[in-house]
């Protein structure tokens, strides 16, 4: 059927036969034959793709709809994939299936959304995970990024000791199997670090030692306190050259024998010296001027002929050694005890504002008591009861000393406890 429409001016055709490629003469293809016209271009400027009519791209063998999106420097004429971007050689490369363009800047094997996220890394991310195999941590299925520190595994499951790139033992443990803490049976999910096979926590505190710990407690056998109280064993640690702690040994300096009691602080040895003592104040009265004292010429440092009368007394009764810190109530433990002194020390408390055998009062009452002449008396009647105590602690004291020593009282006495040798128990 002849066409009666009028042709185009470059072109023998008509506007609907002609083809519709830019600057192309010739005739849609299939004009002329009985189908008719067959999309909008010639043979030579139809894509190539099977089963499409439509005018292909400039330059291009391939339609918008069938060339490859690859926007590198050297345009792709290939075709695209079925149901994809890109051809077969820029589509991305993820394993499930990705209808993107790779990535083009960094020349990757996978799109914006499925390269590795490590540094530096263009490779397709594993399946549903954001690392490739090769930065992804080999413990099933773990998808955290691997390559820790030289080791294939991620830092969860890396054994924690910097230099060690072996997994950890098990899903619970922090270290590997070499690394592993063997305290108890290897219960312990700690690890050792620079002295095997112990963790820290369970290596012994003891200086130069690696052994285990004894149970509950920071040092191992050899380096715990032997005593046990009320079926409770010591933990401290012993005292250098000792076998007991700080707690249960004399508190005399190197001496490590264990304390007599548990109510005192030295050994069998030292008893003497465990004893309390209460300083009397020499502090004048409010109101009160302390009385100028004269030394003698020619006297020795602490002699009593180099003191007043009221001074003397008081040096005569506890001591020289008291001239410059003041009088005190001492026990027999710290000075010679006199017959009187003791006694002397409760008759002073019976009297009103007065401590020590002396001619000048003491200010030992405090301020807010001594307006109140009940209250100063109630203050006094405590001291005194105070100075009971301390007599009779010192008369115990003094009969305990005078008696020779039996072998059996070089034996700790503790108030309950007993002693145990170091096999009672196993770490």
């Amino acid at each position: 059927m002849a066409c009666s429409k009028s042709r185009l001016d470059t072109s023998a055709f008509c506007n609907h036969h002609a083809c519709q490629y830019s600057g192309c003469a010739a005739c849609k293809q299939g004009v002329g034959t009985t189908e008719g016209a067959i999309g909008d271009a010639c043979k030579e400027h139809t894509c190539q793709a099977e089963g499409c009519f439509i005018p292909r791209r400039t330059q291009r063998p391939y339609c918008r709809e069938h060339s490859c999106r690859w926007s590198g420097r050297v345009p792709c004429n290939q075709p695209v994939e079925a149901g994809s971007m890109a051809c077969r050689d820029h589509v991305c490369q993820y394993e499930e299936g990705c209808a993107n363009v790779r990535r083009v800047k960094s020349n990757s094997h996978a799109c914006d959304d499925h390269t590795c996220a490590a540094p530096r890394c263009y490779q397709a991310a594993g399946l549903r995970r954001k690392y490739c195999a090769e930065h992804t941590c080999i413990w099933d299925p773990c998808s955290k990024k691997g390559g820790e520190k030289g080791s294939p595994y991620c830092e969860t499951h890396k054994c924690r000791v910097s230099t060690c790139a072996v997994p950890i033992a098990s899903k619970v443990d922090w270290f590997c199997e070499h690394h592993k803490c063997r305290y108890a049976g290897g219960t312990c999910a700690g690890g050792w670090s620079e002295e095997p096979p112990f963790c820290k926590e369970h290596t012994c505190k003891h200086e130069g030692c690696s052994t285990p710990v004894r149970r509950g407690g920071q040092y191992c056998l050899p380096h715990t306190c032997i005593v046990r109280l009320y079926n409770e064993p010591c933990v401290r640690g012993r005292k250098a050259g000792g076998q007991f702690c700080l707690e249960h040994s004399c508190t005399k300096s190197k001496c490590t024998e264990p304390r007599e009691s548990g109510s005192t602080t030295r050994c069998a040895k030292h008893p003497k010296d465990d004893m309390y003592y209460m300083y009397v104040s020499q502090t004048p009265r409010p109101g009160e001027k302390a009385p100028h004292r004269k030394k003698t010429k020619g006297s020795p440092r602490g002699s009593s002929s180099s003191l007043d009368e009221p001074r003397r007394e008081d040096v005569e009764t506890y001591g020289a050694k008291q001239k410059q810190k003041g009088a005190r109530a001492r026990t027999p433990s710290r000075a010679p005890l006199y017959p009187d002194a003791g006694n002397g020390i409760m008759t002073a408390v019976s009297e009103r504002g007065r401590l020590v055998p002396s001619s000048r009062q003491m200010g030992v009452v405090p301020p807010k008591f001594r307006a109140n002449p009940d209250q100063k008396i109630a203050y006094l009647e405590g001291v005194r009861d105070t100075c009971f105590h301390l007599a009779d602690a010192a008369k115990a004291q003094i009969e305990r000393t005078a008696r020779p020593l039996s072998p059996s009282r070089h034996m700790p006495r503790f108030d309950g406890p007993r002693i145990t040798s170091l096999g009672d128990e196993s770490s």
